[in-house]
């Protein structure tokens, strides 16, 4: 890994004036004030990631929490609960967490096609298992055909809030709520 780190270096060194300047910089310690690869996010810079806390797993829980009471209807028990009133509480959980994971991941369908309508796909595309999950077997064809069962999910970003809280309470999902 160093050595391709060390040729990038060398071709962006030889490139540009202010790349050398900056690596001649990181070599000698130094931090230069204004560097615009701070302020362009987009820059080959890599900017090490501030610990925030807790994890961004957690803080996604604690959203919808907040937001759609998603814990307290997990963890209630259903034992003496109608399953009308189960089913009251699910849509408003639902419409809620349905907003949140909206709000932090735009989540669309990953196949541009229906539940029911048959697909056909290249061998090379059928190999891709994090996109494709084939429920027979495959024959050693040039395409694979099928019926699709579910098409899918994919995110288009991922926006989960940030924890800003103390260093003590960074495993606490929902505060305890006192009437007073």
């Amino acid at each position: 890994m160093g050595i391709i780190v060390a040729i990038k270096a060398f071709c962006g060194a030889l490139a540009s004036r202010e790349t050398s300047a900056r690596i001649e910089d990181a070599l000698a310690g130094v931090s230069r004030e204004g560097d615009k690869s701070a302020e362009n996010p987009d820059s080959d810079t890599v900017t090490p990631k501030v610990d925030a806390g807790r994890s961004e797993a957690l803080e996604l829980l604690a959203t919808l929490q907040r937001e759609a009471r998603f814990i307290d209807f997990i963890k209630e028990s259903l034992d003496n609960i109608s399953d009308a009133d189960v089913g009251a509480a699910a849509r408003s959980v639902h419409d809620r967490c349905s907003s949140v994971l909206e709000r932090c991941f735009e989540i669309r369908s990953l196949a541009n096609v229906q539940e029911g309508d048959s697909l056909t796909l290249s061998i090379e595309e059928a190999c891709n298992r994090t996109r494709f999950q084939f429920t027979g077997g495959i024959k050693e064809d040039s395409t694979v055909s099928g019926l699709v069962v579910h098409s899918g999910w994919v995110a288009q970003k991922c926006s989960t809030p940030r924890w800003s809280g103390a260093k003590d309470d960074e495993l606490v999902l929902a505060p305890v709520v006192v009437e007073n």
